[in-house]
């Protein structure tokens, strides 16, 4: 288990929000009160890159997601 590889969301010191690659030894190397939460408080993770930005596009404003992240489809960007 502890090789596995998943995705997390974090909050940078430039103040966007990225998609990390991590494995269980990589928890070690990041300041947990920076990891984006559920509504219980628990990190959210994902199985591939992919699915971590498009839940970032899909509840996160684009001033604060990382560029290399950021998509078209953006909730924001949606017209009503």
């Amino acid at each position: 288990m502890g090789d596995e590889i998943y995705y997390k969301l974090y909050l940078t010191p430039g103040g966007v929000i990225t998609v990390v690659c991590m494995q269980e030894f990589d928890e070690y190397d990041y300041n947990p009160l920076k990891f984006y939460k559920d509504s219980e408080g628990n990190p959210v993770q994902f199985k591939t890159e992919e699915e971590a930005a498009a839940f970032l596009n899909e509840r996160v404003h684009p001033d604060v997601i990382d560029s290399e992240y950021l998509t078209p489809n953006n909730i924001y960007f949606k017209k009503p």
